[in-house]
């Protein structure tokens, strides 16, 4: 299914997804891909054998013939029961208009983790020439994260579930945050990760789709933001501000 700038494109293709979770074969397939995850309890099972044990030897054999409608015969209760599980690959994702500057053709993309610690601007533009490079503070990438493959390989992520190469874009990002001096680390790189995610969003929206698919746009929110001075606790309650 090709997804392109059509009106109504995306939408139609979200229906024809809708009334495809609709049919008994998926229906079907989704109650056995549940129960091999061990979804059923007690009561379930004994569901199951009374559907069985009422399917006469020819309903059997009739229902089998499809290879799979005697499978929804005898789960049709259970697969009610988990329609609804599961269901993150059917949510529709919010496409929005670009946000691109008319005259610099740059798209603003911001990227924060660790509360005030790590909060990066991702600016990012187009670069017809394929030479395309990553600079953070005006450094290379590779200056900036020490060399460290797994970092930079994390700042390429929102390219490749994208399906763009990397060097048909000019990167470059500022730090507004309060690390210092090295920001060499997982936590500084997933926030550099997530402004260029939504940089790529802001100028090609429908990025947005694989990009908040493979949750390159989400936030993880059970993690504790590290310390830092100026909170009583270290951690998020900050100190009564005073003219000094």
């Amino acid at each position: 299914v090709g997804l392109d700038n059509a009106p109504g494109h995306y939408t139609n293709f979200l229906d024809w997804m809708g009334r495809l979770t609709e049919t008994r074969g998926f229906k079907t397939e989704h109650a056995l891909f549940q129960f091999s995850r061990r979804k059923f309890n007690r009561d379930d099972v004994r569901v199951m054998f009374e559907n069985y044990k009422l399917m006469s030897r020819a309903t059997l054999l009739a229902d089998s013939a499809d290879s799979y409608s005697h499978f929804y015969t005898v789960l049709k209760d259970f697969a009610r029961k988990v329609a609804g599980e599961d269901s993150r690959h059917q949510i529709g994702v919010r496409i929005d208009e670009p946000e691109v500057d008319a005259e610099t053709g740059i798209a603003v993309g911001r990227g924060c983790a660790d509360g005030e610690k790590y909060q990066f601007t991702a600016l990012l533009r187009e670069n017809r020439d394929h030479n395309g490079a990553i600079t953070i503070m005006g450094k290379p990438m590779a200056l900036v994260l020490d060399n460290k493959a797994w970092l930079m390989e994390m700042l390429l992520m929102p390219f490749d579930e994208a399906n763009l190469d990397y060097r048909d874009f000019d990167v470059h990002i500022v730090l507004e945050g309060h690390a210092m001096p090295s920001i060499a680390n997982e936590i500084a790189a997933f926030a550099l990760r997530m402004s260029i995610a939504n940089a790529l969003v802001k100028l090609l929206p429908l990025t947005r789709i694989p990009l908040k698919k493979s949750g390159l746009l989400s936030v993880d929110r059970r993690r504790e933001r590290g310390q830092f001075p100026g909170y009583l606790d270290g951690k998020k309650v900050k100190r009564k501000f005073a003219k000094r």
